[in-house]
């Protein structure tokens, strides 16, 4: 939790986004993209596990199909479609003050949901830049289901 304090406090993931120059902070992997708004980051890949090994408690969604995310997820992730991300943030209202690591698997994923975390008053969240793809890419695991029973 003091890594996640201090990350928040210090404003220290902003470079850690796309790059850490000003241009970088305003785009995903597809260049388009609006700056993430309030405390929303996006981080690499490396950080994002390095958040998560330090805040074990942290909430991970995400944002998936199930169909993707039976298909392997990260450590402790929560499944909510992106569909109804809205939804739980309204019924759980205790969430927005939380911090959220969330991921999905395209940019258009990405953008919905930080403009649904915004709009909800979420105040800390990180995005993992690239999403899932860049997780495994970048050598860090995923959960797999176990195989069925002979």
């Amino acid at each position: 939790m003091a890594l996640l304090a201090l990350l928040l406090a210090a404003g220290a993931l902003g470079a850690c986004r796309s790059g850490g120059t000003p241009e970088a902070d305003t785009r995903m992997r597809g260049g388009d993209a609006a700056p993430a708004p309030g405390g929303i980051r996006f981080v690499r890949p490396a950080v994002a596990f390095e958040i998560l090994r330090d805040n074990p408690e942290l909430l991970v969604l995400d944002l998936r199909p199930a169909s993707a995310f039976r298909s392997g997820h990260l450590f402790g992730a929560v499944h909510v479609p992106l569909g109804r991300l809205r939804t739980l943030l309204r019924e759980i209202t205790d969430l927005r003050r939380r911090a959220i690591l969330l991921y999905c698997d395209n940019d258009a994923c990405h953008r919905r949901g930080i403009e649904i975390l915004a709009e909800e008053g979420v105040r800390y969240a990180f995005v993992v830049e690239g999403g899932i793809d860049a997780w495994q890419a970048a050598g860090y695991g995923v959960l797999q289901p176990p195989e069925p029973a002979p």
